[in-house]
């Protein structure tokens, strides 16, 4: 299994010292969030926030380390029938949903929430911050499988 995610999902890629792979889809998201959220997208500007501070471990553990097992699972099983373009399409769909509470957040508070995806939901929902239910996720990744 292992072997197959490196060889086929480009993940190989991911893990090599120069991370060019990585850098590529950081690179990518970037301009998908200029695309399609353009108030984000001039916010993380205006703070010097990069992509890979926010984003870099959801490509990394395709959101494993994010999120409760139950989603993982699914998402695991999203990327293995779709490939990449779902962790780009959770990203994605993650930065939409909370577009409001990141674009208040200095750079220190956009990783605080964007590291905060998954277990702190909970805890921080009671806050009042940006915390996306796990069937918000489940909704956002294709219902077929």
């Amino acid at each position: 299994m292992l072997v197959r995610l490196m060889q086929s999902y480009r993940m190989r890629e991911m893990f090599k010292p120069s991370m060019a792979e990585l850098g590529l889809c950081m690179y990518q998201l970037e301009m998908l969030v200029q695309e399609h959220v353009p108030e984000l997208f001039a916010h993380f500007q205006s703070q010097s926030i990069h992509t890979n501070l926010y984003a870099s471990s959801w490509f990394l553990t395709l959101f494993t380390t994010a999120v409760p097992i139950g989603l993982a699972c699914r998402i695991m099983d999203c990327f293995l029938a779709d490939g990449l373009e779902v962790i780009f399409r959770l990203a994605l769909a993650l930065l939409m949903m909370g577009k409001h509470e990141l674009l208040v957040q200095d750079m220190e508070g956009v990783i605080r929430v964007s590291w905060g995806v998954g277990g702190k939901w909970r805890r921080r929902r009671r806050r009042g911050r940006f915390c996306p239910t796990n069937q918000q996720l489940v909704n956002i990744l294709p219902p077929e499988l």
